[in-house]
């Protein structure tokens, strides 16, 4: 009666010499992966400072195609937003928008320029969000 280890090596042995005479094949791989689309605002808490600061607002969107970022206003008849270098006039209805295209990561200061508060007494408020279009 033979052990189950000679035979285990018998087994081994026969798989090599198998492997060894075996012709080298070749073979193409091809990975790939789906990133879903996104896109957020970081920007600090909704009141607007009195001298018109926003604060520092970090955009992020991985799309290639366009988007937009809204800031609507309460509490503000007239003015301007300041996004960084870019500037958009703050609409009858309170929004301003800006508009942009493909992925990027922005962090700019937003401050708002020769705007007028409805009431004085109250507090301006903004809400940022991102959408695509």
């Amino acid at each position: 009666m033979r052990s189950i280890g000679y035979m285990m090596a018998l087994a081994g042995a026969a798989f090599f010499a198998t492997a060894a005479s075996a012709e080298p094949t070749e073979a193409d791989l091809s990975l790939g992966a789906e990133v879903r689309s996104f896109c957020k605002i970081d920007a600090p808490a909704g009141d607007v400072g009195e001298d018109g600061a926003i604060g520092l607002v970090a955009e992020t969107c991985n799309m290639p195609g366009v988007y937009r970022v809204s800031a609507s206003f309460t509490n503000l008849a007239a003015g301007t937003v300041r996004a960084g270098t870019e500037r958009a006039a703050i609409g009858d209805d309170g929004v301003a928008i800006f508009t942009a295209s493909g992925p990027r990561r922005l962090q700019r200061f937003w401050a708002l320029e020769a705007a007028r508060q409805v009431d004085r007494s109250q507090p301006v408020r903004v809400h940022l969000s991102v959408m695509p279009l």
